[in-house]
C-alpha cells in the first residue's frame, strides 16, 4: 500500500490522511485536457468501441474507461463524426481468443502485483481430472496468441513454468511453512 502511494505522488496525486477514516487521493486528473486531432480521435473512438464490445475481458474493460474520459474531453462535433466513420473500422483478432473466467485473471494480476508465492492447482493435460499442485513466484500475467497465460518460476527452484488460464484450476497466496511442490514439470 505504501509502495502504491508514493507511485501515486511521484504521478502528482495527493494523499493525506486523516486518523480513522483512512487515506484520501485528490489531484488525480488531467490538468487540462488533451487536444486530440481528427486521426487520434478516430483511432481513439475505434479502440473504444472495440473494447466495450470485449467486456467479459476484465484488462481490455478496465482499458475502455480512461480511453471513454479521454474521448468525452473532445469536441462533440468531431466524436459524433468519427463514432460515424468508426462504424465502418473493423478490428480483425485471430481465431481462438479466450477470455478467462474473471476471478482466475483477478488472482493472476494480485499475484503478479505483489510477486508473493502462489500455489497453482492446474488440471493435467491428458484430461483425466486429476491436478497437479505447484507453488510459484514472480508471476506475470501473458496473452499469447490470443491465448491467456500465466508464467512463473518454480519455488523448488525449477524452471519457469507457463500455463495456460484455462488449465489453471485456482490461485491462491501459498502458505509460509506449506510444502514443497506436490509435482515437478
Amino acid at each position: 500500500v505504501f509502495r502504491d502511494l508514493t507511485t501515486i505522488r511521484q504521478a502528482g496525486g495527493v494523499v493525506t490522511h486523516e486518523l480513522g477514516r483512512g487515506y484520501r487521493l485528490t489531484g488525480l486528473g488531467m490538468s487540462e485536457p488533451p487536444q486530440l486531432g481528427a486521426s487520434e480521435a478516430l483511432a481513439l473512438t475505434v479502440l473504444y468501441d472495440h473494447l466495450q464490445a470485449r467486456q467479459e475481458d476484465p484488462i481490455l474493460a478496465a482499458a475502455a474507461r480512461p480511453l471513454g474520459e479521454m474521448l468525452a474531453s473532445a469536441d462533440a462535433r468531431l466524436r459524433e463524426a468519427c463514432r460515424a466513420m468508426g462504424r465502418s473500422i473493423e478490428i480483425i483478432e485471430p481465431d481462438g481468443l479466450s477470455a478467462p473466467e474473471g476471478g482466475l485473471v483477478t488472482s493472476a494480476l494480485r499475484a503478479t502485483e505483489t510477486g508473493e508465492p502462489v500455489n497453482l492447482v492446474v488440471n493435467e493435460a491428458d484430461g483425466t481430472g486429476a491436478s497437479l499442485h505447484h507453488r510459484v513466484h514472480s508471476g506475470r500475467l501473458e496473452r499469447i496468441a490470443g491465448q491467456w497465460y500465466f508464467t512463473a518460476i518454480a519455488e523448488t527452484g525449477g524452471p519457469h513454468l507457463r500455463l495456460a488460464l484455462d488449465a489453471i484450476v485456482s490461485i491462491t497466496p501459498s502458505e509460509e511453512d506449506g510444502d514443497e511442490d506436490e509435482a515437478s514439470g
